[in-house]
Formats: structure tokens, sequence, C-alpha cells
């Protein structure tokens, strides 16, 4: 549900700590999931395939940050260089700790209890599509001219959307003619909505495909 808040009030950025992903609610429940995740995995034995993990993640930041020092060294020749170092390499190994870092730990978590997986998936597909519904129709009420959903979006949609974010005009208050949903633009919308129709086919698939065997 948090990975639909793209665009959250500046004040709940955390940008030290949330790189990339400091302006999307998705950044709390991470970090809520590796507090989670430190407290389970003190036995290393829990992680799965760590050696494999440890040389990729090796390779990764390499690969991203010998080009950058090179490409930093031909701009900056004064202070400045060791500050864009320091803040490329902090946001490189963010990046990766927010993406295949949790992608990994998720991973151990259900190594051997993939049903269980499929099940926690299927209900985060539920209950997001609860709330682009119920938002939907509070929108639907809006654009067929009801002031009173007009009144209601205008009152919530700031804790949604850091409103007229980008080009001092983006994402708007209200998006006029356009069903947007939860989400900054249609765009987003769409593939979102298909994005939960392919995770809810993998689920069909995996549990019919339990059910044969």
């Amino acid at each position: 549900m948090s990975c639909m808040f793209n665009f959250i009030p500046k004040i709940l950025h955390i940008k030290f700590l949330g790189s990339v992903i400091s302006s999307k609610l998705i950044l709390y429940p991470l970090l809520i999931f590796y507090f989670i995740a430190y407290i389970n995995f003190k036995n290393k034995k829990m992680l799965k395939n760590l050696t494999d993990i440890s040389t990729y993640f090796v390779i990764y930041i390499s690969v991203q940050i010998l080009p950058l020092l090179f490409s930093i060294n031909n701009f900056y020749k004064n202070h400045l260089y060791y500050y864009f170092i320091c803040w490329s390499i902090k946001e490189i190994v963010l990046n990766y700790i927010w993406t295949f870092g949790a992608t990994y730990l998720i991973y151990c978590f259900y190594y051997s209890k993939w049903k269980k997986c499929l099940n926690v998936l299927l209900n985060g597909i539920i209950i997001s599509l609860i709330f682009i519904f119920t938002y939907n129709i509070f929108e639907i009420s809006y654009l067929l001219g009801s002031t009173f959903a007009k009144n209601l979006l205008i009152t919530i949609n700031p804790y949604i959307h850091v409103i007229n974010y980008g080009y001092g005009w983006w994402p708007p208050l209200l998006l006029p003619g356009q069903l947007r949903s939860l989400f900054a633009d249609l765009l987003i919308t769409v593939s979102i909505l298909l994005l939960l129709c392919h995770f809810y086919g993998v689920y069909l698939l995996m549990q019919r495909k339990f059910i044969i065997k």
C-alpha cells in the first residue's frame, strides 16, 4: 500500500537515509522491516546464499563507484571533490540497501515458505485495491460535480502528495477530467493497476501449480 504514495509531504522526508526514496512512503515500512530483520537474522544461518550476495554487492558497488570517481575527478578540482565522492558513495550504497538488500531479506524470510509469501502478496493486493476503489468513489463524484467530494479531496490530497512539487505545478491539487486515483497522475495509476494484475496472475498460476501437484 505504501508503494502508492510516491510524493509524501516534505515534513515526512528523511533525505539522509532515504536517498531516492526519501519522498516515498515506502521508506517507513522498509525501516521497520530492516529492524525486524535485524532481530530475526542475528543468527547468520538464516541468511541464504550470503557468499553470493556479498560478491554481487562488491561487484555492484565497484562498477558504479569506479566510473564515478573518474568522472568527478575531471570536473571538480577543489574541496567539492571529496564532498561529491562521499555523497555519491552514500547514494549508491543506500540505493542498494533499499532495493537489492530488501529483496534479499524477503527472499530469506520466505525461503521455505513460498505459500505464505503468496498469501501476504494477495492480502497486500486486496488492501491496495480497497484503498484505490474507495478513493475512486469520491474522485468520480468530484468529476461528476459533487462539491462535498471536491472539498474532501482538497483536504486529504496534501497528505497523499506533495502538491506542486515539480515544475511549480505538478502534481496539482485536483486533476479535472482525469481519474488519477491515489497516484500523482493517470499514467502512474494505469502502471500500478497493471502491476497488481500481474502479481495476482502470478498468485493464481502458483496456486494452480500447487493444486495440480
